[in-house]
């Protein structure tokens, strides 16, 4: 019998690229935490932002894949971030995280151009996953996370969050973090009058009378952090 002149082919298989992430928050034991979690995992944080400037300014020279950011990013507010990131030439996919898993929030996100929203509650193996779900392209919700938002894209009524527009959910917001007229005025280049308006047609659409109903509101469906109302 003829020996076999067959050959094998020996080459390996490239291990893939790691995901190369830009993380966005004021925190910096935040951002400590999940740089070594995704760099545990083998993937590669190639930059750090402290507030929606810093964050704009580095995504377009850091080579980022991925941009995770906190919901709550000073001062314009991770949303906002998100809407003004994706208007980007080649703006990174987008990964919000915040603390428990609201609905209306992911919803938001993925409305401002995020791929995927993440409770800042979850464990490493989802924050793992998350990111190369969303480097990859593909949408990332937690099941609980999928569910809320499905119920919240048919709700709309009036006296809900929903019932607000991007625009007026993002000066519902500043205005319950405290921040006066002027400065919202300026941070979402607007006139002083168009804002003030904005909160009349807002306590309107939410049936409240008075600010301190509004806070009090945004703090118990965790749109502000306690503390930093």
């Amino acid at each position: 019998m003829r020996p076999s002149t067959e050959r094998k082919d020996t080459a390996h298989t490239s291990p893939p690229s790691p995901v190369c992430v830009l993380i966005a928050a004021a925190q910096a034991v935040v951002r400590s935490g999940y740089r070594h979690i995704l760099e545990q995992a083998g993937e590669q944080v190639v930059g750090e932002a402290v507030d929606a400037g810093e964050l704009l300014s580095r995504a377009e020279r850091c080579g980022a894949n991925v941009a995770m950011l906190d919901v709550f990013l000073p001062p314009l507010g991770g949303l906002e971030a998100a809407r003004r990131l994706a208007q980007g030439v080649s703006s990174p996919s987008m990964l919000l995280f915040a603390s428990g898993s609201d609905g209306d929030l992911a919803s938001r996100a993925l409305d401002a151009g995020a791929l995927g929203f993440l409770s800042r509650d979850c464990d490493t193996g989802t924050v793992v996953e998350a990111v190369r779900s969303v480097a990859a392209g593909r949408p990332f919700l937690t099941p609980d996370v999928m569910q809320q938002v499905a119920l919240q894209r048919v709700s709309t009524r009036s006296g809900t969050l929903s019932s607000l527009s991007a625009r007026e959910f993002e000066i519902f917001r500043l205005i319950a973090e405290g921040r006066p007229i002027p400065e919202i005025a300026r941070l979402l280049d607007l006139s002083p009058r168009s804002v003030a308006n904005y909160q009349t047609h807002i306590k309107r659409k939410l049936q409240l009378t008075t600010t301190a109903e509004l806070v009090h509101l945004a703090i118990r469906r965790g749109v502000v952090r306690v503390g930093e109302a």
